[in-house]
């Protein structure tokens, strides 16, 4: 049986990043960059007031006192947008607005608080030092400066940053299609009434959410039942429409759990079982080239393993450089139950108290408890060689 570092190794192996595409910026949030984005302009494009006021000539203020103020004619009012025909001369200033272009001749900004207007002049009490309250042309981008370097995350700060350099496509890594299936004759549709001996299809839901939390797309399959012949069928055609296959249930020990033995049927069968606690009945394969994860069904089984196994392979696939959840270390508040001889993920609760790290389990840890993910913000990871932990051991903890 693997190990859950041979399992995700494994993966990883198998998969491999998607082509690049264009896309408008618009529908590029949380994709990565397949390009170095080279600006083509100067960002500003012209030296701008930071502040609504008045742009001067700071020579002409530096004789100004709260006891004997400079007085300068006003000579004109510059919007944003706006761009004076003509310079300010000595004596002269104009009013201007935040993000308007400084007019030629004046060298600095003061604030229309810092002085009295009386009809077409201004008293200055203070001397305006040069270059005050002046956003400079090219200060926060050059012109022909690597912005953003190929392999970036794009986050709101990025798009707005291609934006403000004009740049309305740009390449992309593809976002990877995931095929989402649910198996199972015992399942029914969510907003269908409960018959004897039925249960709703949570996981699909589950899963889709975590697909598109990731940055991929889903594409759902539905509820398959537990026949060989339909479920082949389907698992073949999603297979042409996705870049990989994720299934839910079907993965154990029983006479109808039947999606190990169509993946070997439609693909390669890589491995079956973790040796881990909860989501030991993992199942792995490609087809066509294309991965496929076998999920269990219990429903924390099956987003413990998403988490481990499928959200990695998705990361590489969509070209991210950090495949895996930076672990973290923290304070046990409390004994958490523990056999030797297997990893187990606990669900827990991490918090910060004074400079450290603790954490405590939500409650009943079954792989039904689906509440105990809603209570979680952390998986406890307690390796294979780990006994049970007494309160103040130190353990790891994987954000979710």
């Amino acid at each position: 049986m693997l190990s859950v570092q041979e399992a995700q190794n494994w993966i990883l192996q198998a998969v491999n990043r998607m082509e690049p595409h264009t896309v408008h910026i618009a529908d590029a949030l949380r994709c990565v960059l397949a390009q170095d984005i080279v600006s083509p302009a100067d960002v500003p494009p012209f030296d701008n007031s930071a502040m609504d006021g008045y742009a001067v000539r700071s020579v002409d203020t530096a004789k100004a006192r709260s006891t004997s103020p400079v007085r300068l004619t006003i000579k004109a009012t510059v919007r944003a947008g706006d761009r004076l025909s003509f310079g300010i001369e000595k004596g002269e200033c104009s009013k201007i607005m935040t993000g308007a272009e400084i007019p030629d001749g004046t060298d600095s900004v003061v604030m229309i608080e810092d002085v009295e207007a009386k009809e077409n002049q201004i008293f200055v009490r203070i001397p305006v030092p040069k270059g005050k309250h002046i956003r400079r042309k090219g200060e926060d981008i050059r012109r022909s400066e690597v912005v953003l370097k190929s392999g970036t995350l794009l986050r709101p700060p990025e798009i707005g940053v291609l934006a403000s350099l004009g740049l309305a496509h740009i390449s992309v890594v593809r976002r990877p299609v995931v095929a989402l299936a649910t198996t199972g004759d015992e399942l029914v549709e969510i907003d269908e009434p409960l018959s004897p001996g039925k249960i709703r299809d949570s996981n699909r839901y589950s899963l889709r959410a975590l697909i598109m939390e990731t940055g991929c797309t889903p594409l759902e399959l539905g509820i398959i039942p537990d026949k060989r012949e339909e479920m082949e069928n389907t698992f073949k055609e999603a297979l042409q429409k996705s870049d990989l296959l994720m299934t839910t249930g079907g993965v154990s020990m029983g006479q109808y759990d039947l999606v190990r033995d169509v993946l070997s049927s439609i693909g390669k069968y890589e491995f079956w079982k973790v040796n881990m606690k909860p989501g030991k009945p993992l199942a792995f394969g490609t087809a066509d080239g294309k991965p496929i994860f076998g999920l269990p069904g219990n429903p924390v089984s099956c987003m413990v393993c998403f988490e481990l196994f499928a959200r990695p392979a998705l990361m590489k696939m969509r070209g991210e450089k950090k495949f895996f959840k930076e672990k973290l270390s923290a304070t046990a508040t409390c004994p958490i139950d523990k056999q030797k001889g297997r990893a187990e993920f606990k669900r827990g609760k991490v918090r910060r108290e004074e400079d450290t790290l603790v954490v405590d389990v939500t409650g009943p840890q079954g792989s039904g408890i689906l509440t105990s993910m809603v209570k979680a913000n952390c998986l406890v990871y307690l390796p294979e060689e780990v006994g049970p932990i007494s309160t103040g051991e130190k353990v790891s903890v994987i954000p979710l």
